[in-house]
């Protein structure tokens, strides 16, 4: 059985196509870098900000728009205040304090966990949370973006998400499941199933059927909380922890073929992926 999180890289990715590297000095333990990146047709650029302090690490890293301004950067700059928590009310160009804002937000949260449990920091206990906003692909119809939170709260064991969106590059609008039909059919549903028996690398359906948390979605597979992201190869699927599996099956994800899905795909998603 595959048990590796396959984007669990993501966060913590490096970009090796780089202009420049810009580096300062924040206060104590935090370090900030920007890194100027080339893509296929919108420049980026990727700031990041870690704390690292007494109770644990700390991070945000995001690949954002250069042109802070245009409507498209506006959008994905939204798209990722809302996954950070939707709680900034500042000019989305001001990327400096909409860090900050989201930096200061995650140590208030965690310190006030740290602090209510006192045998913590007697046993060396070290918390963390990292999060991650980064493009995945970009063709000249579509930019995706996979955003990750890798975070351990005390316990067992660490949790770790996998969100991702599309956006039509034209006027910015989100894609959902909604550019999907047929979703239940039967011949949708065989592909979902293929699809995780690839990822856990097993052959026949009762194989399939153990290996779900419930085995009436096995009758009936439902789509990811993970929106579809558009990739070079087709639309990955990518489900969380204990959305359909148990902890240790880590996130079942598999990518579904154009030409496969195609069938599938309303109007707006076929333009999406014509030439």
């Amino acid at each position: 059985m595959k048990k590796v999180f396959l984007f669990m890289a993501l966060a913590a990715a490096s970009v090796n196509s780089c202009d420049d590297l810009l580096s300062g000095a924040g206060s104590e333990g935090t370090t900030t870098t920007e890194q100027s990146v080339k893509s296929d047709t919108l420049r980026t650029s990727i700031i990041e900000r870690t704390v690292n302090d007494s109770t644990g690490q700390y991070s945000i890293t995001l690949q954002m728009p250069t042109d802070k301004k245009g409507k498209l950067a506006v959008i994905i700059t939204e798209y990722m205040s809302e996954m950070l928590g939707g709680t900034y009310e500042g000019d989305y160009a001001d990327t400096t304090a909409l860090m900050n804002h989201y930096i200061d937000a995650t140590l208030e949260e965690f310190h006030g966990e740290y602090a209510e449990v006192p045998n913590w920091a007697e046993e060396g206990m070290q918390l963390s949370n990292n999060m991650a906003a980064k493009k995945e692909f970009e063709s000249s119809k579509l930019i995706t973006y996979v955003f990750t939170n890798e975070s351990f709260h005390g316990g067992a064991h660490g949790g770790y998400t996998v969100m991702g969106q599309t956006f039509r590059k034209s006027d910015g609008r989100r894609i959902g499941w909604d550019v999907l039909n047929k979703t239940y059919s039967e011949e949708f549903q065989e592909l979902l199933k293929h699809g995780l028996k690839e990822y856990f690398e097993v052959g026949s359906d009762d194989e399939l059927k153990s290996m779900l948390l419930n085995e009436s979605d096995y009758y009936s597979i439902p789509l990811p909380q993970c929106g579809p992201m558009f990739v070079k190869e087709g639309i990955s699927f990518v489900y969380n922890q204990y959305e359909i599996t148990p902890y240790a099956a880590g996130l079942p994800s598999f990518v579904v073929p154009y030409d496969k899905i195609k069938p599938f795909l309303n109007a707006t998603g076929k333009k999406l992926i014509t030439k």
